[in-house]
């Protein structure tokens, strides 16, 4: 019975830390819509913005970080280009490689839906946190 009750308890955890998670990444869409993009793209300026500036990534790293094919990178980059969010740059060592880096309005845009989603955090983080440490406690079986 005590197994049982531990099963419970894992599952109860595993289905808490994806809803938190899933609530979580609806209220960034929604705050990325009201400030007029997409959920892709705010996901496009925060990969971007979590390299060095110094460092821009390329087509092929966002494409790793969203988890999303290359052509649907290089189509994601595109439209934010035309919104003025980013900038594309070709490498001098190699002509095919393109670097991807914010503009002065895409980063004015991060910020904005970036400082909502980090008070998101401080406020449902520690719930997060304890369902994610349920599932870690009870994965032992």
């Amino acid at each position: 019975m005590k197994k049982r009750n531990r099963l419970i308890g894992k599952y109860e955890a595993l289905s808490e830390f994806r809803y938190l998670m899933l609530r979580f990444l609806a209220r960034s869409a929604t705050i990325s819509r009201s400030i007029g993009i997409g959920q892709k793209q705010y996901l496009l300026l925060l990969s971007i913005r979590g390299f060095p500036k110094d460092k821009p990534p390329n087509i092929k790293v966002i494409a790793e970080r969203l988890q999303i094919a290359p052509n649907s990178a290089v189509d994601l980059v595109k439209r934010a280009c035309r919104k003025g969010l980013v900038c594309k740059a070709r490498t001098g060592d190699d002509e095919r490689q393109v670097l991807v880096s914010l503009r002065a309005k895409g980063e004015q845009v991060f910020n904005k839906i970036a400082h909502a989603g980090i008070a998101e955090i401080k406020t449902y983080g520690p719930d997060l946190v304890r369902a994610l440490q349920g599932i870690i406690k009870n994965s032992n079986d």
